[in-house]
């Protein structure tokens, strides 16, 4: 994000637990509004594999108390799809539900994994070899 310095307001957040870090939330401010972070294609709460949802509980009422202490109106998070995970991601989406947070925004992901091969099905076969 250090590319960005210029550009944006950075707002972001360590969160840690018994001196421990257990949580990042990048972020950056415009006017009163927190964004999970506009310099980076994806946003969201950055925690290690060992983080319960208990933990990303705490960690988002501290994120939120933090924030509306400091005049911040509203929070926009661009969360990481969870084909970028390698443990499920779902936890935001859950508290997202229990705040009653407002979708803004769907983006559509088109990935193919290439360990598995695709099957064609024979009629594309056949007609590909028609023309």
């Amino acid at each position: 994000m250090d590319y960005h310095q210029d550009r944006f307001d950075d707002n972001s957040l360590l969160v840690f637990k018994k001196d421990k870090l257990i949580a990042l939330f990048p972020a950056n401010k415009l006017s009163d509004v927190i964004h999970s972070h506009q310099g980076l294609t994806y946003g969201g709460l950055v925690t290690s594999e060992i983080v319960k949802l208990k933990d990303v509980i705490e960690c988002f009422k501290v994120i939120l108390s933090f924030y509306k202490n400091v005049g911040c109106s509203s929070i926009e998070i661009k969360q990481l799809p969870s084909i970028y995970t390698v443990l499920p991601n779902d936890e935001i989406q859950y508290l997202l539900f229990i705040l009653k947070g407002d979708l803004i925004r769907r983006d559509t992901l088109s990935v193919i994994n290439l360990n598995h091969r695709l099957k064609i099905s024979k009629n594309k076969i056949s007609e590909r070899k028609k023309q």
